[in-house]
């Protein structure tokens, strides 16, 4: 009888074990079209981010400046619209109280969602996998995301490819 009533629990306990690993699915981002799409989760939290409509991307050198205003790639710094790209610095043509702040690490351009308030500067230092905030001469602002450098032959660092929006 007290071998019966083992096999009984045991049998009961595979049963329970088979019946939750079911629920127990790793949680995160289902949808294949976010950019925070995580393959191996199985049930989604709500945690998807899009990118935003509007969104443009932009190979920007050492020797270039992205315009916000018109959205044209140009040889120099010719008002408040404009951000340039040094080596490892997004570098900001300051005008009154405008400039750059690094918002931390995001998955995507879609996941800058916030405007701080301080911390700008006229130059930050670049990281891939960050977002940005851009404070404009006319009080407006751009989000910007630093997706990958651009590398030379030999592998030094010319450029970076950026996605932007504009106004945000």
């Amino acid at each position: 009888m007290i071998r019966n009533f083992r096999i009984s629990l045991l049998s009961a306990a595979v049963v329970v074990l088979i019946a939750t690993a079911g629920c127990m699915k790793k949680k995160g981002c289902t949808d294949k079209n976010a950019c925070n799409y995580d393959k191996e989760a199985g049930k989604d939290d709500g945690s998807c981010i899009k990118e935003p409509a509007g969104m443009v991307t932009a190979y920007i050198t050492t020797s270039s400046f992205l315009n916000f205003d018109n959205g044209d790639i140009q040889g120099g710094c010719y008002g408040g619209m404009d951000m340039g790209f040094s080596p490892f610095n997004f570098y900001y043509c300051t005008y009154g109280s405008t400039g750059i702040a690094d918002v931390g690490k995001v998955s995507c351009l879609g996941g800058v969602t916030t405007k701080p308030s301080s911390g700008y500067a006229s130059a930050v230092a670049t990281e891939l996998g960050h977002g940005y905030v851009v404070k404009l001469i006319n009080n407006t602002y751009a989000r910007v995301y630093a997706e990958e450098w651009m590398l030379s032959l030999s592998g030094g660092v010319i450029g970076i490819k950026i996605s932007w929006q504009y106004p945000w």
